[in-house]
């Protein structure tokens, strides 16, 4: 006759959930112990252990998730030109890996370094990210494949010099810089880039030379392509003249107006909390305008 006693069937399950629980404490000290020996050898400046140990905690695969602080360690390592910290960088900010929210200027600058490090693939990433669609938002103004209220100024100074646009003045004391775009860009031949002191964009102004054919037809021909993209404008009349079209596309503000005397055309692109806060840092600590010009919003 069988033994049904129901006290075997307990007194196992309590034996094997003991083993069970033993094992998987004697594993998590077993990582816990090997994460403590790559961070102290990350502490004590190994490169491939910063690299290693930033990883593990972005990506939480050995039971400790902690995304700053790994981030922190991967750039270390990034700083002094270890390449899988620096592609590893660049993909969190493409991808969104362990959490971090997207951001292409973040990606498309630690890609950019790659390049500058001699990684082949960072270059290839680079190229296929600048002109990339998925680096835009719904409602944000997308000039020379970067974000404009997102952009900055290293990234503004690789991509204008990439189209061809010679600088005639980069100081980093300065608010602006200006390039002769020698007509390369939509047929200007000045832009103008300006950025606070964090060096956030603050405007872009494009202007176009006189044409021989006219005014109007620069009119005509400037505001069919403006009214495409853009929609249409909100126009500024004086003296019973229109004398500026506007529109709004989200953060940025967008200016367009020909000089009647020269035919002379301009379109100023304008990040208008950026450019705020700055004019009320100016004004706080009684520092003139310098090189910032003068504008009037909605």
């Amino acid at each position: 006759m069988k033994n049904k006693n129901p006290l075997w069937g307990v007194l196992l399950l309590v034996s094997l959930f003991l083993f069970l629980s033993l094992f998987l404490t004697a594993s998590s000290w077993a990582i816990s112990r090997d994460l403590s020996i790559v961070e102290k050898r990350a502490e004590q400046g190994s490169v491939v252990d910063m690299y290693l140990y930033g990883r593990s905690l972005v990506l939480g695969d050995m039971g400790v998730r902690d995304v700053s602080k790994g981030i922190r360690y991967l750039e270390k390592a990034a700083n002094k030109g270890y390449s899988p910290a620096i592609l590893f960088l660049a993909r969190i900010y493409e991808k969104g890996l362990g959490g971090v929210k997207r951001d292409y200027l973040r990606a498309f600058y630690w890609y950019r370094k790659g390049e500058k490090e001699g990684i082949v693939v960072a270059r290839m990433k680079l190229r296929a990210l600048e002109w990339s669609s998925n680096a835009t938002r719904k409602d944000s103004v997308i000039l020379f494949g970067v974000n404009l209220p997102y952009a900055t100024r290293f990234i503004f100074r690789y991509v204008l010099q990439k189209t061809g646009a010679q600088p005639i003045r980069l100081e980093d004391n300065s608010f602006c810089d200006v390039f002769d775009s020698q007509k390369l860009i939509s047929g200007t031949d000045r832009l103008q880039v300006c950025f606070d002191r964090a060096g956030r964009f603050v405007l872009l102004e494009y202007r176009y030379p006189p044409r021989k054919r006219g005014y109007e037809k620069i009119l005509a021909s400037m505001l069919s392509r403006l009214k495409k993209r853009y929609g249409d404008p909100k126009t500024i009349t004086r003296y019973g003249k229109v004398d500026e079209y506007r529109w709004k596309k989200g953060p940025i503000d967008i200016y367009f107006w020909i000089e009647p005397r020269t035919d002379t055309a301009f379109l100023r692109y304008v990040c208008v909390s950026h450019y705020r806060q700055l004019l009320e840092y100016l004004k706080e600590h009684k520092k003139g305008r310098k090189d910032l010009p003068r504008l009037h919003f909605y």
